[in-house]
């Protein structure tokens, strides 16, 4: 009977590591590619004009004026720390009044916004990943539905 619930708890344990972000896992510039085009976007590949700071780079933007960019680095070490510095970024522009989260689940997955009255500014980190974006506001909800669906 003691070995059963010994048993038992052993697997408790490891559900629980198991669904709790471990296994979050980073898109590739395809995935982001293939999601934000099925989303109405135009995806164009830069990572020309970005080599110095990351190995791909994609930005995705709509005719109605808005762009969200993905970074593929070659470490989740620059990842953080761009995901840091743009953070840091967005706190410099913060007033009283603005709305601010900060998520940190583990050291692979980050995510900050900043939602101002007329602005909407997201940095979010998996892995050696992130994708940033400083929207209007109006366009907030649809870009948080397409992030959620890709896990950022």
């Amino acid at each position: 009977m003691k070995v059963k619930k010994i048993s038992l708890i052993i697997i408790l344990i490891i559900a629980v590591i198991i669904l709790t972000g471990c296994g979050t896992k980073a898109i590739s510039v395809e995935e982001f590619k293939t999601k934000m085009e099925e989303n109405g976007f135009t995806v164009s590949d830069i990572s020309e004009q970005f080599a110095a700071i990351a190995n791909k780079t994609y930005v995705a933007s709509k005719a109605e004026g808005y762009q969200v960019e993905f970074y593929e680095f070659d470490s989740v070490e620059n990842a953080t720390n761009s995901f840091e510095d743009n953070k840091r970024l967005f706190e410099s522009v913060k007033q009283d009044s603005d709305k601010e989260t900060f998520v940190n689940t583990n050291d692979n997955v980050s995510k900050y916004t900043l939602e101002s009255e007329d602005r909407y500014m997201l940095v979010s980190k998996v892995n050696n990943t992130c994708i940033y974006a400083d929207i209007n506001l109006e366009y907030k909800d649809e870009l948080d539905s397409i992030l959620q669906e890709i896990n950022y």
